[in-house]
Formats: structure tokens, C-alpha cells, sequence
């Protein structure tokens, strides 16, 4: 299942070069993801905690790793659609891949992925991916 996201560059996204500031893929991609969440019906507030039908969950998600590889480069204004799909859901853990497009020019400029940790803010460890959780991340997916 993928979720799409645009995103324009900025002047403040660049860097002295003019191209795009490496580290702003990765804000991209934090975008991404609660994008990806919110169409499924999960949603994140302000403080991290996660929400389903509007009750809190007793978990929520931290990023354990993240990945970016570079493929072309990214200047000021262009237009960048932010493709997003789950690759992985186990027990403790969803892995979302980033495929970041370039509109303007019709390349795909950055491939990355991001290991999301479910995570019990309580006991400070690591926990299971709730059911309803799980079901919403594989609704729609083949």
C-alpha cells in the first residue's frame, strides 16, 4: 500500500550550492510517515502519542533507523512527490520505504527506507504492534 506526498523546495531547504540541504529528505520522510499513519486512520499528536478512533493507544512509534541513498540532485523549487509504502510489519516493528520523485525534472532523486520501533512510553521499552494497529498498516495491502 502507498501514500504520495508533494513537497516544493524551499529556498530554506537549500544549501550554498543551491541544491537541496541533505538532511531535509529526512525531515521529507518524518512527513511521510505521518502522512502514511493518518490515511490509515492512525494519528500522532503533538506530544508522539498515538491515536485510533480517537482513543489512545498504550504504544506508539520511534524511529530505530533510517536510511537515505542519493540518486540526482535537487534544486531550489522543484517539485518532489514523496512516495511512501510499508515494506515490512513484524511483531515490534514496521519498515517504510521513501521513494522521493522529482516532478520537475521526471527522476526519482532519493530512495531511503525507516525502521519504526512500536515503543511503550510507559516502560520505556520496546513493545507489540497493537492489533488495531497492525490492521489498519495491512488494510489494502496485497
Amino acid at each position: 500500500m502507498e501514500d504520495f506526498m508533494e513537497v516544493r523546495v524551499r529556498y530554506r531547504d537549500t544549501d550554498s550550492t543551491g541544491r537541496i540541504f541533505f538532511s531535509r529528505y529526512l525531515e521529507f520522510f518524518d512527513d511521510a510517515v505521518i502522512e502514511f499513519f493518518r490515511g490509515k486512520g492512525i494519528i500522532f499528536d503533538g506530544a508522539g502519542h498515538l491515536f485510533l478512533d480517537g482513543q489512545q493507544k498504550e504504544a506508539t512509534f520511534v524511529v530505530g533507523e533510517c536510511q537515505c541513498r542519493f540518486l540526482d540532485e535537487t534544486f531550489f523549487d522543484d517539485l518532489l512527490e514523496v512516495i511512501t509504502e510499508l515494506k515490512e510489519l513484524s511483531e515490534r516493528k514496521v519498515i517504510l520505504g521513501f521513494t522521493c520523485y522529482n516532478k520537475t525534472k521526471g527522476r526519482i532523486c532519493v530512495q531511503g527506507s525507516m525502521i519504526l520501533v512500536c515503543f511503550d512510553p510507559v516502560s520505556r521499552r520496546s513493545a507489540r504492534v497493537p492489533d488495531e494497529v497492525r490492521e489498519r498498516l495491512l488494510r489494502g495491502k496485497d
